[in-house]
């Protein structure tokens, strides 16, 4: 692990595998997660040929969880923190992989910086809208179940709805250990900063039709978290034809860890295709 300063002074953890010659690749997790989410790519063969760097993004993992809610109600601190981490690293350009709210952050990043440094997005179970009309189409029941109870203070509550989050992010049970750390990792993200990272809107449309790098976006059939609708919605609105949706059946939200090798290997045509 190392740490990068933000321009508002804000510490980022990252992680990095693989050549330092290798196409770059930026892992960004989602909401309430951490880089650790990561781990079926960081520690795969993806790392024998590309450049794979994990972040924790502010208020997650080892990153610093300022108590200003202007630290993640906005879209600018997310944007800085990518960009700031990219020119640390002296990278030029790289494949953004955004999961879930990744990938409204990956749209945070294109509204302050443009594309200048990105090579093609590949999504995950990601949405690029927030709190909009549209965007109550694209969450599962299992969000309304669990969510209230993780912006309590109360440990007792809070726990026991982050658990029910972590259950319902996969199609079949995770084994024991498996469970435990992804609860673990969660569980580093303080209630208010959950609660302070959800209270914006983000309506990415104008983000999404200037698009004009490649995008995959990979999506569990069976994810009731975030719908397929998301995915959909969002290719909808990129305006050229190098563009994919690709759904990989009896997975949930964690397509990435539920059929690892499938994803390793789409990501890895992915981005040896650019």
């Amino acid at each position: 692990m190392e740490m990068n300063k933000s321009p508002d002074g804000v510490s980022i953890a990252y992680y990095e595998a693989g050549p330092k010659d290798g196409d770059p690749i930026l892992l960004i997790h989602g909401f309430s997660q951490a880089a650790m989410c990561w781990q079926r790519q960081m520690e795969s063969k993806l790392s024998e040929k590309f450049r794979l760097i994990s972040l924790d993004m502010r208020g997650h993992g080892a990153s610093d969880k300022p108590a200003d809610p202007d630290a993640y109600n906005q879209s600018k601190p997310y944007a800085d923190d990518i960009e700031a981490l990219l020119d640390h690293l002296d990278i030029e350009s790289a494949v953004l992989v955004g999961w879930s709210m990744g990938g409204n952050w990956i749209c945070d990043y294109l509204r302050h910086h443009g594309e200048k440094r990105v090579r093609g997005i590949f999504l995950a179970g990601a949405t690029t809208q927030q709190g909009t009309e549209v965007s109550e189409k694209m969450f599962g029941d299992a969000v309304g179940d669990s969510l209230g109870g993780m912006f309590e203070a109360d440990p007792t509550i809070n726990i026991a709805s982050t658990k029910a989050f972590v259950r319902a992010c996969t199609a079949s049970p995770l084994p024991a250990d498996e469970f435990e750390d992804i609860l673990g990792f969660n569980m580093l993200v303080p209630p208010a900063v959950r609660l302070a990272m959800l209270d914006r809107v983000t309506a990415n449309e104008d983000v999404v039709s200037t698009i004009t790098v490649p995008v995959t976006q990979v999506h569990g059939a069976e994810d009731g978290i975030v719908l397929p609708f998301a995915g959909e919605f969002t290719m909808s609105g990129i305006g050229h034809d190098k563009k994919s949706l690709i759904l990989y059946e009896d997975t949930g939200h964690c397509t990435f860890w539920e059929q690892a090798d499938r994803f390793n290997s789409d990501l890895a045509g992915f981005v040896s295709g650019l």
